[in-house]
């Protein structure tokens, strides 16, 4: 390991988990110090100007990034996945996807505050949430000791006198059970018999012992007949052709009711984007086949987290303040988090529907 990445490990605080190899460890330095140069940069003033301009903050990450990528080459593949099998115009959008993410993560997530000459402001309102083990999660740049989790901020003690907030508070999140969302999602005064091209729909199955994007199927009907559930059947259609997505109500007749006409957002990338996915979790779970997570002990400060299904950004992004993606920074399934937040973690996948292993 050569100096500069001495001096990030010992000003982050980041350790080496059991085995863990030198790209990968590398890998998780540079990710967490990109975030906190991002961070660094908004508490700048110029000439009385508080902040940063955003395109300064995303210029400044791709240059910091493409000097870390030159002296650690071997990193390369974490940050840009992708590259190997794309056109040149193709690439150099892809360069610039991460500086873009990260700038975007710390205002989606309140670490930074956008001003009305759309400069960025590091956020000084000292909000903590309690993880384990004397840990806060700090949304802000703390005056003392401070250790770096994956892109949040983690300190060792309440020193600024920090205004606790929860987890629901963070994430903006009604308090409803994964059973009561269903319930409240389902309401058979809200659905209709409408003129559409049923040949064409495929049928989420929450029965399926498959990954959720693989529990799809184009007649559910008879599956669920066979198994003696209780009718109306709750599930989800979708027409792919015109990214349709619809809440159904399946009859004991096969008397077929829809919602609506939603649209799939996939790319959506703020912290509200992916919420499809809290209506598949939490169908898993109303029909007591809920989506695993599993937490594989490593070492005693850290764990590897196993999604077996996409989650809402708003839980993605808390993962992110409390952990490194495996592999890739675009990886939404796997993760290295730290002893400290392992509970808080576990406590935020199974309020959306996950069993937590």
């Amino acid at each position: 390991m050569n100096e500069l990445a001495k001096i990030i490990k010992e000003n982050l605080k980041i350790q080496k988990y059991k085995d863990e190899d030198d790209v990968s460890y590398l890998s998780r330095l540079i990710y967490s110090s990109l975030g906190l140069w991002c961070l660094t940069l908004g508490k700048n003033s110029i000439e009385d100007v508080m902040g940063v301009s955003k395109n300064y903050l995303t210029r400044k990450l791709n240059l910091l990034l493409e000097e870390y990528i030159n002296i650690f080459p071997e990193i390369k593949q974490y940050f840009y996945p992708q590259l190997k099998n794309l056109s040149v115009e193709i690439k150099n959008l892809e360069k610039t996807e991460l500086a873009l993410f990260i700038r975007s993560f710390y205002e989606e997530t309140g670490y930074f505050l956008t001003r009305e000459n759309n400069y960025n402001v590091l956020n000084s309102g000292r909000e903590i949430i309690s993880l384990s083990n004397g840990i806060f999660l700090y949304f802000g740049i703390p005056n003392y000791n401070f250790l770096m989790n994956g892109l949040g901020i983690n300190t060792f003690e309440n020193k600024d006198n920090g205004i606790e907030i929860n987890l629901k508070e963070f994430l903006i999140r009604d308090s409803f059970t994964p059973e009561e969302f269903v319930e409240n999602n389902f309401c058979e005064m809200e659905f209709t018999s409408i003129d559409t091209e049923i040949n064409k729909l495929e049928y989420f199955n929450p029965l399926s012992k498959k990954n959720v994007y693989k529990s799809w199927k184009k007649d559910i009907y008879y599956f669920w007949k066979e198994n003696s559930f209780d009718f109306p059947i709750r599930t989800v259609a979708r027409n792919l052709e015109y990214n349709e997505y619809y809440k159904v109500l399946i009859g004991k007749d096969n008397k077929i009711l829809f919602s609506k006409p939603m649209k799939n957002y996939f790319n959506k990338k703020d912290m509200s984007g992916q919420e499809y996915n809290r209506l598949y979790l939490a169908l898993r779970k109303y029909y007591d086949n809920p989506t695993t997570a599993i937490f594989y002990k490593i070492d005693d400060d850290h764990y590897r987290l196993d999604l077996f299904a996409s989650i809402p950004n708003r839980e993605y992004f808390y993962l992110l303040l409390n952990g490194w993606p495996i592999d890739a920074y675009t990886n939404r399934y796997n993760f290295i988090i730290s002893d400290d937040s392992k509970s808080s973690c576990a406590e935020v996948l199974e309020n959306i529907g996950f069993k937590v292993n």
